[in-house]
């Protein structure tokens, strides 16, 4: 009976092997199919066209950053220019010391 039951069990265990193999092939079919399916390339067009567009904008803000930061050292040398001059015309006391 023993012989019997493993061999059952082990045809049972086959059969299920099989089973499970057939379900994950099935699966990754499915996914495939879902993933080259006409909404799901459009989506991934225009996340991929959303990426460019962001790429494209952090240059731009990199740009305008630096032009910033080369306006704000500017205002920052007119104002020490003109704070020595209002303390060389006692406009205002010198500070510095």
């Amino acid at each position: 009976m023993t012989d019997r039951t493993d061999s059952q069990r082990r045809r049972s265990k086959e059969i299920l092997d099989t089973l499970v193999k057939q379900a994950q092939e099935l699966a990754a079919s499915v996914e495939e199919e879902y993933l080259e399916s006409k909404p799901i390339r459009r989506a991934n067009e225009t996340l991929d066209d959303l990426e460019i567009s962001i790429d494209a904008q952090d240059a731009r803000l990199d740009a305008l950053q630096a032009r910033t930061d080369a306006e704000l050292a500017r205002h920052r040398r007119e104002i020490a220019s003109l704070k020595a001059l209002a303390v060389k015309q006692g406009i205002v006391p010198d500070d510095s010391t």
